[in-house]
C-alpha cells in the first residue's frame, strides 16, 4: 500500500536500488588500478614524465603519439594539490585589539 490513500492508483514506495544508487566504487586517479594517461610525442619526453611520476609515487600510462600534441593534464592535476585556505579572524569592534595595546579594536587598528 501507499503512504497516502487517493481515489486513483496507489503510489508505491521507490526501491532505492533503481534510483540513483551508485554501486560502483570511485577509483582514485594515479593508482595501479586506475593509472593516469599521459600522451607524449617522443620517447625522451615519456621517460621524463615517468621519472617525475616515480618521484611522487604516481602510476601513469604513457602513450607515444607523434601526430597528437602532448597532453599531461592528468599528471599535472595530481602533482599540484590545492592547499587549504585559512581565514584570519578579525576581532569584533569592542574586543581587545590583536596588536596588544590594551585598547579596543575600534579605537586602535580599525580606526
Amino acid at each position: 500500500m501507499s503512504k497516502f490513500f487517493y481515489k486513483d492508483r496507489p503510489t508505491h514506495m521507490i526501491n532505492n536500488r533503481s534510483v540513483d544508487y551508485k554501486t560502483k566504487k570511485v577509483l582514485k586517479l594515479g593508482t595501479k588500478v586506475n593509472p593516469a594517461t599521459v600522451y607524449v610525442q617522443t620517447e625522451e619526453s615519456g621517460e621524463q614524465q615517468q621519472a617525475l611520476a616515480n618521484e611522487h609515487d604516481i602510476s601513469i600510462k604513457i602513450i607515444v603519439a607523434e601526430d597528437k600534441p602532448e597532453n599531461t593534464r592528468e599528471l599535472d592535476s595530481l602533482l599540484t594539490k590545492a592547499k587549504t585556505q585559512i581565514k584570519v579572524k578579525v576581532p569584533a569592534r569592542n574586543e581587545p585589539c590583536l596588536c596588544g595595546s590594551g585598547k579596543k579594536y575600534k579605537k586602535c587598528c580599525a580606526a
